[in-house]
């Protein structure tokens, strides 16, 4: 019975120390999650389609360039919540819950035609922000 434990005991060791062999991890090589900063896999954010339209805000007719961005979920490896930060001229955060089939409407009020507007948009979640895009369009 002691020799059978023994052996049982050995094999055991074996296995385990077998098991733990394993390749050195590269840290700065880990850069495919879009919800790192160092992300620096495809874009997450592209521009999709661009409107002008006229509309009264607060009683003042305002040229309103509206921004329509593809958000590529497909990269996030599996459904999840997330975050958009849209810098200035939007300067909004926008939750996922707001964004329907991975298209989001940015809103810049107050344009001039014919000049460009860009927005610097990061993707975050748990209170970080990893990958980001500039998306740029000319108001009408």
């Amino acid at each position: 019975m002691m020799k059978h434990l023994t052996l049982l005991c050995a094999m055991a060791t074996v296995v385990a120390l077998a098991a733990c062999k394993k390749d050195q991890i590269a840290l700065d090589e880990l850069t495919t999650n879009p919800f790192d900063a160092d992300y620096d896999g495809a874009a997450v954010f592209t521009y999709v389609d661009d409107t002008t339209t006229i509309e009264t805000v607060g009683g003042t007719p305002t040229r309103v360039l509206q921004v329509e961005v593809r958000v590529h979920e497909e990269l996030f490896g599996r459904p999840t919540t997330y975050q958009v930060q849209a810098g200035a001229p939007v300067d909004q955060l926008i939750l996922s819950n707001q964004v329907e089939d991975g298209l989001l409407t940015l809103r810049i009020l107050n344009t001039t035609p014919g000049q460009q507007y860009c927005t610097l948009l990061r993707l975050g979640n748990g209170g970080s922000f990893g990958a980001s895009s500039t998306v740029c369009a000319t108001a009408e």
